[in-house]
């Protein structure tokens, strides 16, 4: 389904929404903590705000993702690239190439070592012609979701 991570982001962002506020206690010594009987909750208010904004953010439709090239490590789907991009990355075929699926990394980058060094390079390149802007020295982990180890390690100025 196209929608479906924006959904699993819209599932998350409530789960933050419905947590926001919760805290710890600190118990009568210093060296426990245990959950409060009464859990700190956010106003009603402040939680319609954050829906708002998660809202605004869940903006591409279905038929918006068909002017995205998918973005695959492994035969996993794990992003949308904008067809101008993708058409900037197929330059670098030792690292992407175009598949009937979408782009995909080469098949020689096996680790994620290999790929997170790999395609820094290419990021690095891309950011020196000034088609990523807003360099970070952060690295953005690339996963399939939340819990799986990442495949590799992004600037986090070339994942917008």
């Amino acid at each position: 389904d196209g929608c479906a991570m924006a959904k699993r982001l819209a599932g998350a962002h409530r789960r933050v929404a419905r947590n926001f506020g919760s805290k710890r206690r600190v118990g009568r010594s210093m060296n426990t903590t245990r959950p409060s009987s009464r859990a700190l909750v956010a106003p009603e208010a402040d939680l319609a705000k954050l829906q708002r904004r998660v809202d605004a953010c869940n903006t591409i439709l279905d038929q918006d993702l068909d002017t995205f090239v998918p973005f695959c490590i492994g035969g996993k789907r794990l992003g949308y690239l904008k067809e101008s991009f993708a058409a900037k990355l197929e330059r670098h075929g030792n690292v992407f190439v175009r598949q009937s699926e979408g782009i995909a990394l080469h098949e020689q980058l096996q680790s994620e070592r290999i790929r997170t060094e790999e395609v820094g390079k290419v990021m690095q390149q891309l950011w020196n012609e000034g088609t990523i802007v807003g360099w970070r020295e952060e690295l953005f982990p690339v996963r399939e979701s939340f819990h799986d180890s990442p495949m590799l390690l992004l600037e986090r100025a070339a994942v917008a």
